[in-house]
């Protein structure tokens, strides 16, 4: 009976709730298909004759950058009949919508690039109507912003003068065939504060800062979860280095623990660097040679000869261009080979593009000389292809193709020798301290700036070569990142033919040598202030270049 009657309450009890909230929509949840309409958004780029939008600059663009954004800006100008602003940073917008062109300044937009993969791009709405084009390279800019540009073309074409945004439009696309595996994102929730592509060898490089250790080792991981082989991993100071492979597609990974900065270096190169200790059987006892270029008071570059206990060869720059020169290194190799075989260079590394450190190599490949030697690799790091100044844009790209084409007529390998990478040879151990990998997007004063700085081990002996790296790249990024037990040399190779700066003081205190290395004829010495603090270090011994050929015995 209770039962019945519980039953009769709640029948009335429903029939009254019903009655009473007929006139009111039962509220549900929104389909799928509702809530894409719900956050699809119509934005037009042009409103009462002005742009509605500012075109924001990537982050520390240069160059080649700014040109491609600029191109696009202009381009946009062009179609509609107003100018479209190209601005440095989206606080200059002056209260217009933003088209953000590439890596941001901020992490504002992160999730917006945290599903484009390296060496890809897209265009996207955000939530709040800016347009981003989410690419990470200059030519992924490039590449997007030409798909845009298009589809806003034929929009206006086919009547819609406005230039009407909306989902529809969005892009997306590969950059290069630069990768064929997926390389994981170091971060979703930071973005690179630097980022380029391209150059003469082609690669991603991305710098990420305020990180930490526990960030490089947690990348680590997932870099060898998404199958990629560590081929090297060390440390010194403060600082962590590692080179993973999968695929063709080389990941180099620098964690620098003074400026807690993160470094992602994506590449496909075309040979297998050493990374790794061989065995070998000694024959010789390994020396220092400078080849004693400095002949007749001219001033014919840079150049040293690394001979390892095995006879083999690393020789550091090659001299200016000299039919002089092509006979007397030849001479220097073969009178120090024990068994009368070609000589045998394991690694020629130009240190950077000017002719008195790069003339020579491209001088003896093309020279009888070019037969009578072997040579397995030349190691190199230029700017990318957009760098221009002055004083170097007339002649780079040609002494550029000119080492290339010498590798090639040795039928050696073209290395890009990265920062933080250390290569073995025979038992010569070189580690790359500074390339132009620090500042990718750097515009330089001068190819100086771009120098490679590297230290070479053999025989318990280390020798610092830097080049003629300047203030800029010492002061910025070598004494920034190492400490005295990184720079500790027995020998230096004095800056810049050993030109006076006090910027470089605190670096020879921390470098300390017992021999400084002095490249300048008696004309230059004289000509400029030499350096007053390597005049004044008495604890060390100073060669010059300038007396002719000599020889340092490592051993000793």
């Amino acid at each position: 009976m209770k039962k019945k009657l519980f039953l009769i309450l709640l029948t009335i009890f429903m029939i009254v709730l019903v009655s009473c909230n007929e006139d009111e929509p039962i509220q549900t949840e929104p389909s799928s298909e509702a809530e894409t309409e719900a956050e699809a958004q119509s934005l037009t780029l042009v409103a009462d004759g002005d742009a509605q939008y500012a075109v924001i600059l990537p982050v520390e663009s240069t160059g080649p950058m700014r040109e491609a954004v600029n191109s696009f800006a202009d381009k946009l100008s062009g179609l509609y009949g107003v100018k479209f602003e190209v601005k440095k940073n989206k606080n200059l917008a002056g209260g217009k919508r933003l088209l953000m062109v590439g890596v941001p300044e901020d992490d504002s937009y992160t999730e917006y690039f945290a599903d484009v993969p390296y060496g890809e791009y897209a265009v996207k709405i955000t939530d709040d109507g800016n347009i981003v084009v989410a690419a990470w390279s200059i030519d992924a800019i490039g590449n997007a912003c030409t798909k845009l540009f298009l589809k806003l073309q034929n929009a206006y074409g086919a009547g819609d003068t406005l230039g009407t945004i909306n989902d529809e439009i969005l892009i997306k696309g590969k950059d290069t065939a630069l990768l064929d595996c997926a390389v994981p994102h170091f971060s979703l929730t930071k973005m690179p504060r630097i980022f380029h592509v391209s150059g003469v060898h082609g690669a991603y490089e991305l710098l990420y800062k305020n990180t930490d250790v526990a960030e490089y080792d947690a990348y680590r991981k997932t870099l060898s979860d998404s199958g990629f082989e560590c081929l090297q991993e060390y440390s010194k100071e403060s600082n962590t280095f590692s080179v993973y492979r999968k695929d063709g597609v080389e990941v180099t990974v620098d964690y620098f623990g003074k400026t807690k900065e993160f470094a992602v270096i994506i590449d496909k190169p075309k040979y297998e660097a050493p990374f790794t200790p061989a065995s070998i059987t000694a024959v010789t006892v390994p020396k220092l040679i400078e080849p004693g270029l400095e002949y007749d008071g001219a001033l014919k570059g840079m150049c040293y000869v690394l001979q390892a206990s095995d006879g083999s060869f690393v020789i550091i720059d090659s001299g200016d261009s000299d039919p002089k020169f092509l006979g007397r290194l030849y001479e220097v190799l073969k009178e120090n080979v024990t068994d009368g075989s070609k000589p045998h260079i394991r690694a020629w590394f130009v240190t950077h593009a000017h002719g008195d450190h790069m003339s020579g190599v491209a001088d003896i490949a093309s020279s009888k000389y070019a037969a009578m030697i072997k040579c397995d690799a030349v190691y190199s790091n230029m700017p990318y292809e957009g760098y221009q100044t002055a004083y170097d844009n007339s002649t780079y790209a040609s002494r550029v193709s000119k080492l290339e084409k010498a590798a090639k007529t040795f039928g050696a390998d073209y290395v890009t020798a990265r920062t933080g990478q250390t290569y073995y040879f025979a038992d010569i151990e070189i580690t790359i301290l500074g390339s132009v990998d620090d500042m990718f997007l750097t515009e330089f004063a001068d190819l100086d700036e771009t120098s490679i700085v590297m230290t070479a081990s053999v025989a318990g002996k280390k020798i610092l070569f830097t080049g003629d790296a300047g203030p800029s790249v010492i002061g910025q990024y070598i004494m920034k990142r190492y400490g005295a037990e990184t720079l500790k040399s027995d020998i230096c190779q004095a800056m810049s033919h050993g030109t006076n700066n006090s910027a470089f003081t605190d670096f020879y205190k921390a470098v300390d040598p017992d021999i400084y290395l002095w490249c300048a004829n008696t004309e230059f010495y004289n000509k400029h202030t030499p350096n007053k603090y390597i005049q004044s270090d008495k604890s060390a011994e100073i060669v010059y270049s300038y007396n002719g050929k000599y020889t340092i015995m490592l051993d000793k």
